[in-house]
């Protein structure tokens, strides 16, 4: 019979998260579906020891224990990785296993040779990363290897891993599952939690679906009605509100014609691209791995040029030479996880909005009748009573109009969406996407990168690969 690792039985955060029922097994993969990202975070951040648990039942290695005492084992035998943050880039493979915090381990690799010892322990796994290299020059299924490998140096039971398959490609994905199965072996665990689209099903040994706060149920693989599962996860919740808005609102500032073209575009990554995208379009770009990800995204930013083929804005040659910060007013990006990255929380939702704004008009914030304007504009979509409100009263779902609000005012002529879908939950989605209708409509250039086709076939339009 296998070690209980972790048991929670009717517990709460006070919160969001009102009756979870879960149990962690040595040796084990459990998978935690949510319908709410927010939900999601709350869970993690119980398991991960950064919160206690308000009420309910808990078990650490079949021994019943109280939220205090819970919090700190969690944060001693569990370790988050996640896709946004896995190892400080700036350091070695080495330096990043080394600086770990753990006293204990510390003193013997001072004690021996300590890249040696590193050396021995990715011989162990098969693993063929120099120990010397910078992180930064990582790619991310080799950022993903190391991390793997830092918890089991750090003697962590569990890992707890939050969206690591949105750079992975399948091939990279059935790489780490062989190490986490190795990894198994050695006796430790791992909780996925992963949007419903980037879900990996298969390797899971458990699955739980949570929603409203509430277990609903535990299932192996074999034992799950996925068709029943995806109708709880596609269902519409769109915002009413956001079908009725009108573009007569906005000048529309063109349709119909060319707005950026790859023209047999080549780099040490790429090999000769070539998609157009037209005014009022969406369209889908489909990348087989993250190094190819960054050169398009870098071409597109202008800090990078082709070695050969050309990128065409309006007819008009772009990224000859390379221009940090891209083509103000020509192309604007919604960022991966833009509610982290791209919004000022210090700030209210108005003056969020009206940055992107003071690009285009100078001394706009002293023109009362512009923000009146601006206000005006967004107020069917956002609700003038919340222009005035600061970003962390607002819902997940309302940050996304925000984010989406400030390239419909901008207009742009393209705007580029990174993995729109990949960090949100349903609500969230079914926002984004009507949001990025409405820049079509606008007469906006859409192009959407994901290396993700199902997450690519949730908005239609035209499709590219590279």
């Amino acid at each position: 019979m296998k070690e209980e690792l972790i048991r929670v039985a009717g517990a709460s955060d006070g919160k969001l998260l009102k009756s979870i029922y879960l149990s962690v097994y040595k040796g084990n993969i459990l998978g935690a579906l949510f319908t709410n990202m927010q939900e999601c975070q709350s869970l993690i951040d119980l398991l991960s020891g950064k919160e206690k648990f308000a009420a309910g039942r808990i078990c650490y290695r079949e021994e019943r224990v109280t939220a205090g005492a819970a919090k700190e084992l969690f944060l001693e035998s569990c370790m988050l990785i996640e896709s946004s943050n896995i190892l400080i880039e700036n350091m070695t493979v080495h330096e990043n296993v080394h600086v770990i915090g753990n006293k204990k381990l510390e003193f013997f690799i001072r004690q021996s040779k300590s890249e040696a010892w590193l050396k021995r322990l990715f011989a162990q796994f098969n693993i063929r990363i120099p120990v010397n290299k910078q992180v930064k020059k990582l790619t991310h299924f080799e950022k993903m290897t190391v991390a793997l490998i830092k918890a089991y140096a750090l003697n962590k039971a569990i890992v707890l891993l939050k969206n690591i398959t949105v750079f992975l490609t399948r091939s990279e994905m059935d790489g780490i599952m062989n190490l986490i199965r190795q990894l198994k072996g050695k006796g430790m665990s791992f909780v996925f939690f992963e949007t419903y689209e980037d879900f990996p099903f298969e390797y899971m040994d458990t699955l739980l679906i949570i929603r409203d706060g509430r277990t609903v149920g535990a299932f192996r693989p074999d034992e799950l009605d996925k068709r029943k599962v995806r109708a709880v996860f596609a269902e519409k919740k769109e915002d009413k509100a956001l079908d009725s808005i009108s573009m007569r609102e906005f000048e529309v500032p063109r349709t119909g014609g060319v707005a950026l073209r790859f023209c047999d575009v080549c780099t040490d990554a790429l090999a000769h691209v070539s998609f157009e995208v037209r005014h009022g379009e969406i369209a889908r770009l489909l990348y087989p791995d993250y190094r190819s990800y960054e050169h398009v995204i870098a071409l597109l930013k202008g800090e990078r040029q082709p070695r050969s083929g050309s990128i065409y804005l309006h007819r008009k040659e772009y990224g000859k030479r390379p221009r940090a910060g891209g083509a103000p007013g020509e192309i604007g990006f919604v960022e991966e996880n833009p509610s982290r990255n791209m919004l000022f929380y210090e700030m209210s939702v108005l003056d969020n909005i009206s940055l992107s704004m003071a690009r285009k008009v100078t001394g706009m914030w002293m023109k009362k009748n512009y923000l009146k304007s601006i206000m005006s504009r967004v107020e069917n979509i956002i609700g003038r009573e919340m222009l005035d409100r600061p970003l962390l009263m607002l819902s997940p779902q309302e940050l996304q109009k925000v984010i989406y609000c400030k390239w419909l005012l901008y207009a742009p002529s393209v705007v580029i969406c990174l993995k729109p879908f990949s960090t949100v939950d349903v609500q969230t989605r079914h926002v984004t996407e009507q949001m990025i209708r409405l820049l079509a409509e606008r007469g906006i250039a859409v192009l959407i990168v994901s290396s993700n086709r199902s997450e690519l076939e949730l908005m239609d339009g035209v499709s590219f690969s590279i």
